[in-house]
């Protein structure tokens, strides 16, 4: 049996550097996850609904239901949020 703490950040790993490419080339990206199947291996996740702008909220629900189907011993969702400080710009970052 594997460390879940172990597992949960190898599959961070494994997602940021997407979320940081979508940061640095579009500054923006849609909510995708990723998922560790039982036997170790990392699959990414989107979702797609049809719309060409949906709700973060509703792609991260086909993102849930997309992983309630299959077997999956941990999942993580990224998406993008602003940080504000006073009197500065917005900076934009990831939220897993």
């Amino acid at each position: 049996m594997t460390d879940i703490r172990q597992d949960i950040e190898e599959l961070m790993n494994a997602m940021m550097p997407f979320a940081k490419k979508m940061l640095l080339e579009h500054s923006e990206f849609f909510p995708f996850g990723g998922a560790m199947k039982p036997d170790g291996e990392i699959v990414n996740v989107a979702g797609y609904d049809g719309r060409e702008q949906p709700s973060s909220d509703d792609i991260i629900n086909l993102l849930q239901q997309d992983l309630r189907k299959d077997a999956v011993i941990s999942h993580s969702f990224a998406e993008k949020f602003h940080c504000f400080e006073p009197n500065s710009h917005p900076k934009s970052s990831t939220h897993s």
